[in-house]
């Protein structure tokens, strides 16, 4: 996902320094000699009283700006998306329609025949304006990639270590010979910060997955979260987290990491996400 924001933020900046550059070659032939200049974008706003051609970059800039400010949250994200998309559409509808109305214009001039020929800056823009779209349209797919939110049961709400399991959720683990109630000895994760409708995950079992996907052990819904994330492995009478070569990356009390034993009161960040790891003493 990142890399494509950063694809779109570069095909805005191509947008802005192709403006600046020689765009058309104006030609002339009175009958006795040819004369022809390049000029660019921003020489035409000057000279042909078309001040409006300064939108293109002011828009290239302002859908760079929202790029800036999406975030990985998927409804955010997705207003933001269609912000870049309308921004640099309503430029190329300004760039287009302004330089209709010049070749219009010239070509009714009594000083000669006067050609308006496309150079390299026109072209700069046109190839940047692909780049965008090839940009937008992948951010687009990934977004609509996103799995629903799971609804999970009232009772997962309590401040107790929970089970959080792919739909069928099944019943809160119970190790053999304790009653039911009894205080677990699993490790748990506390939320910490994150829009998730609980506060405690128990994490019952060897190969815990956390992820995107809805098969995931632990589904968390945002776009920078990797379909699966991360994994708790436990070996050796310890537990460790290991990333599942993810996206955005695993970080562990602030550093990224593949994988790393976990202590008591850890945290653990994925996405928007952050957590407490929690180990019971016995």
């Amino acid at each position: 996902m990142e890399k494509w924001k950063w694809l779109s933020r570069a095909a805005g900046l191509l947008i802005v320094l192709g403006f600046f550059m020689p765009a058309v070659l104006v030609s002339c032939d009175a009958g006795f000699v040819e004369q022809s200049q390049s000029i660019s974008f921003a020489d035409i706003a000057s000279n042909f009283d078309t001040p409006i051609l300064y939108l293109v970059p002011i828009l290239a800039i302002a859908a760079i700006i929202l790029s800036l400010l999406q975030n990985d949250n998927s409804l955010q994200a997705l207003s933001f998306l269609w912000g870049q998309l309308a921004a640099i559409l309503l430029a190329l509808l300004t760039l287009l329609v302004t330089l209709i109305s010049i070749i219009s214009k010239v070509g009714q001039s009594s000083y000669g025949v006067i050609k308006v020929t496309p150079t390299f800056g026109t072209f700069f823009i046109l190839g940047a304006v692909v780049l965008f779209f090839v940009a937008w349209v992948n951010q687009k797919n990934l977004l609509g990639s996103g799995t629903p939110a799971v609804d999970f049961p009232a009772a997962y709400a309590a401040d107790s270590p929970i089970n959080v399991l792919p739909p069928p959720i099944i019943p809160q683990y119970t190790p053999q010979g304790e009653a039911p109630g009894q205080q677990h000895i699993q490790p748990y994760l506390t939320a910490v910060s994150g829009n998730l409708p609980f506060k405690n995950v128990q994490i019952g079992f060897d190969n815990f997955t956390i992820g995107r996907a809805t098969t995931n052990h632990l589904h968390l819904q945002d776009i920078s979260v990797s379909r699966i994330h991360a994994i708790f492995r436990n070996s050796q009478e310890s537990w460790f987290l290991q990333d599942q070569e993810s996206s955005g990356g695993t970080y562990v009390n602030g550093s990224r990491t593949d994988a790393v034993r976990l202590n008591e009161g850890d945290e653990i960040a994925i996405g928007p996400y952050r957590f407490r790891f929690h180990l019971p003493q016995q």
